[in-house]
């Protein structure tokens, strides 16, 4: 089973992959600089089953992160990625990572260009919600925010508010 984790830099999504194994496998940084130059594979086993957790380079990287990997750009990257992983089956599920306190302008941009199409066409998405360190339980997050993605006519096929420190 392949699980693929997409966002913003900094959203989480090696810290998540971290917290889902039990160790550190996935480089992480405390700040939102990029940590992850390109898709990284981290396989464990869940309930007995084995899983792959694939990690990706962060959407919306400066533009001095994007002359390093050459001009490519990291959403160009990332649809080729799911593209492969498509056409070879190995798409089962997408997380798509965002910090709490994100802007609406990126989520909404991000879910049109990778959530929408591949939750037709290939798998479920979840959301995770990261960043939620402050709220006193990070469901309520979740509670008070659901009916702004709905109606940014964002939908999930399940959710988690969580800090992955």
């Amino acid at each position: 089973r392949n699980i693929i984790f997409f966002g913003e830099t900094g959203a989480g999504k090696s810290s998540t992959i971290n917290l889902i194994v039990g160790s550190t496998v996935a480089g992480v940084s405390n700040d939102t600089n990029a940590c992850t130059l390109g898709s990284a594979c981290y396989e464990t086993t869940i309930g007995g089953a084995p899983f792959k957790l694939w990690d990706t380079r962060g959407l919306g990287e400066g533009f001095f992160s994007s002359l390093f990997k050459f001009g490519k750009s990291s959403e160009g990257e990332l649809k080729k990625f799911l593209r492969e992983r498509h056409e070879k089956g190995e798409i089962d599920l997408l997380v798509y990572c965002v910090r709490g306190s994100r802007a609406r302008d990126a989520l909404v941009k991000n879910y049109k260009s990778f959530c929408a199409i591949t939750r037709r066409l290939a798998a479920p998405i979840v959301i995770v919600v990261t960043n939620l360190e402050r709220e006193p339980n990070m469901d309520d997050w979740w509670e008070r925010n659901e009916h702004s993605f709905l109606k940014l006519e964002m939908q999930f096929d399940g959710h988690a508010c969580i800090t992955a420190l």
